[in-house]
């Protein structure tokens, strides 16, 4: 009985003592993995509303795994960078929650700056339209009473998006002869957004607004 109690000890003993022993960062050995997520707004990476949250893209997944990751891990001297992480994990659990004036990311400066660039990687654009559908719906389930303003604020920005889509997008798709390849994400893309805005304005005529 003895022999198993110590048995039990020490192995009770060696698990508390792997626990403690966490691994510890330095910040200069992994700021290149945290600075995209540590900007000091959102909306140097998104263009940013008051009317939905998409919190379910790649960019935020990333961001909320490796944020937890190094959260409390970094050295006692790196402890502003600690601040900011926990800072940041906050305001992303924050707008999970929101369904009064949740937030929206759209990568519409993304988009705009690969169209506008000589290149234009259609690729890029195409990948940001491909993730809209599940965004929306994901915005559509959560959105409760949004504030008036920034309603109407989206659905402007929305049907001007779709405008983009419907002539700019569209002209560059066919003259790329890349139209084709990309049909079935550009038709879901119009039709979502489409949706998305018969949807917010559904709230304004239902008076479903604060």
């Amino acid at each position: 009985m003895n022999t198993t109690k110590a048995f039990l000890f020490t192995i009770c003993s060696f698990l508390l003592f792997s626990c403690e022993q966490e691994t510890i960062y330095q910040y200069e050995l992994v700021k290149e993995e945290l600075k995209p997520f540590l900007q000091p707004e959102l909306a140097d990476v998104f263009q940013y509303s008051d009317t939905l949250i998409i919190y379910d893209t790649t960019y935020f997944n990333r961001a909320i795994s490796t944020l937890n990751e190094y959260k409390n891990h970094l050295e006692a001297k790196d402890s502003f960078y600690n601040t900011l992480i926990v800072n940041r994990l906050q305001e992303l659990e924050i707008s999970k929650r929101q369904i009064n004036h949740p937030n929206i990311y759209l990568s519409n400066k993304g988009i705009k700056a690969n169209f506008e660039s000589e290149q234009q990687d259609i690729e890029k654009i195409m990948r940001f339209f491909a993730a809209y559908p599940e965004q929306l719906e994901a915005a559509k389930s959560q959105l409760i009473r949004p504030d008036m303003a920034h309603t109407k604020f989206a659905i402007n920005e929305l049907t001007a998006l779709f405008t983009f889509i419907s002539n700019d997008l569209n002209d560059h798709l066919k003259t790329t002869n890349t139209y084709e390849k990309y049909q079935s994400t550009y038709i879901n893309t119009q039709l979502a957004i489409k949706d998305y805005i018969a949807f917010l304005n559904s709230k304004l005529l239902n008076e479903e607004v604060d």
